[in-house]
């Protein structure tokens, strides 16, 4: 016993116990390793800047329009679309009114009754496509309820806009209004080209006919000429178009001849 209380400091470090480096990593694992100080706390959050007294707080942020909201809701463009049927049916009845006017000879009445109903349609066609957009829109891309219905109504506004133009260039004929009926022909042809639907031939010979028969009274016998010919593409077997051609070109034969020889006298010495 005295031997080991006398052992030196040097035999106490042999001696000395030290503990498995397996046993530590286990305790370490379980949470028992107290020799490691704890992790320190996270910091605290910062806290919310506090408004001035005297500052009013801030407002909220808006909320997103969601799609409906955006394009009017459902109920907007189900009202467009009764408005737009409401349109299309009045204008065909002042259609209608001017065909009937127009068939008695009363021109001034036609024109009237046609320049009504262009009034009515004049905004249809782009009303239609803004509710086509917005419930193709709502409807995630698919076609929403009533748009065929609205797409019909579209097409009856463009085709009836274009059909009442070709009836002013006949109105303003009857009326002597030459200058009149060739814009209204010639509208017409444009809003046929515009509409890329193929038209309808018989009714593009009538423009060029009517145009026609406005360039004669206008004296523009070559170019009543041309459009004569282009109606007689169209409709090669209707009678009116090849008499109406065969008198311009006759026209055409006697103001040549109806020249005066005295204009050349002196051009080839």
């Amino acid at each position: 016993m005295d031997k080991v209380l006398a052992m030196s400091e040097d035999q106490k470090k042999v001696v000395e116990w030290k503990p498995n480096p397996a046993f530590l990593a286990a305790c370490e694992s379980l949470g028992l390793d107290d020799e490691r100080p704890p992790s320190p706390p996270p910091p605290p959050a910062a806290a919310a800047a506090e408004p001035a007294a005297d500052e009013p707080p801030a407002p909220p942020a808006p909320k997103p329009k969601t799609a409906v909201e955006a394009f009017g809701g459902y109920g907007a463009t189900s009202a467009e679309e009764t408005a737009l049927a409401a349109t299309v049916a009045r204008a065909r009845c002042e259609k209608a009114e001017g065909g009937a006017a127009l068939a008695r000879g009363d021109g001034a009445g036609a024109i009237a009754r046609y320049g009504a109903a262009l009034a009515a349609l004049e905004a249809t066609d782009a009303t239609a496509r803004k509710v086509l957009l917005g419930r193709r829109f709502l409807k995630g891309g698919r076609a929403g309820d009533g748009t065929t219905s609205l797409a019909a109504d579209a097409a009856a506004s463009r085709a009836m806009t274009a059909d009442i133009t070709l009836n002013l260039a006949a109105a303003r004929l009857g009326l002597g209004d030459a200058a009149g009926a060739l814009g209204a022909a010639d509208a017409y042809l444009k809003l046929e080209a515009d509409d890329h639907s193929g038209g309808d031939d018989g009714k593009r010979a009538r423009a060029h006919f009517r145009a026609a028969r406005a360039l004669e009274k206008l004296d523009r016998l070559a170019d009543a000429d041309a459009r004569l010919r282009n109606a007689l593409a169209l409709v090669p077997d209707d009678a009116a178009v090849r008499a109406a051609l065969g008198r311009v070109r006759a026209a055409r034969v006697a103001k040549r001849k109806a020249v005066p020889k005295a204009s050349f006298r002196g051009v080839f010495g």
